[in-house]
């Protein structure tokens, strides 16, 4: 039985953080695979902040390489991307495998909000990353409490997270400021090249 981790985001962009996040998380949980899977459309974002899925996907295939797998599912299918929705395919994909969705500890806060949170909990188990050294009682605390009254599995993990985001990268594109250390460089090449999120003429 291999242990998937499955690495759901928007990817908007994909970021060094986030490479950095799924190797954190392959070492410390012993991942046999990870598999980024990007959103299509979003429930819980503003549409106008995103970029087209396609050009999401292909950012994250070239950030990925051939180090980790990138899955289309969410980003081929029609309609917002429910987790709940792509974890019961997933469980369908690997039924003889263990599979565990990576988030930040801080979602645990957030999964009232979430579609169909029991359908996840049954399917999957949640990989959930702390920051080294910040307060994480709250997302212990939280984390406790799901798996009390909901029975969910959740394993917790303190990785070394950078201080980088997505919003701060686009908000750096807009305003003109560098990036390029940021992003992979594929991918760097390809906000260039697609124009994306707003960017100026000018490089940096």
């Amino acid at each position: 039985m291999a242990r998937i981790g499955l690495f759901g985001g928007t990817f908007n962009p994909i970021h060094v953080g986030h490479l950095t996040i799924a190797e954190e998380a392959r070492l410390a949980a012993h991942l046999d695979r990870v598999i980024f899977i990007p959103t299509g459309e979003s429930y819980l974002k503003d549409p106008v902040e995103v970029a087209p899925k396609g050009d999401r996907l292909e950012m994250t295939r070239l950030a990925c390489g051939n180090v980790y797998e990138v899955s289309d599912m969410e980003t081929n299918r029609e309609g917002p991307s429910y987790t709940a929705v792509t974890c019961r395919e997933l469980k369908k994909l690997y039924p003889g495998d263990e599979l565990l969705w990576i988030l930040g500890a801080d979602s645990l806060l957030d999964m009232a909000r979430w579609r169909e949170p029991e359908a996840i909990f049954e399917a999957v188990t949640l990989l959930a990353f702390t920051r080294g050294g910040a307060d994480n009682r709250a997302f212990m605390a939280r984390a406790g409490q799901l798996r009390r009254e909901q029975g969910a599995r959740i394993e917790m993990i303190e990785t070394f997270t950078l201080d980088i985001s997505s919003s701060d990268i686009r908000r750096f594109i807009r305003e003109g400021h560098a990036f390029r250390h940021l992003v992979t460089e594929d991918v760097y090449q390809y906000i260039w090249e697609k124009k994306l999120y707003g960017l100026a003429e000018k490089k940096d």
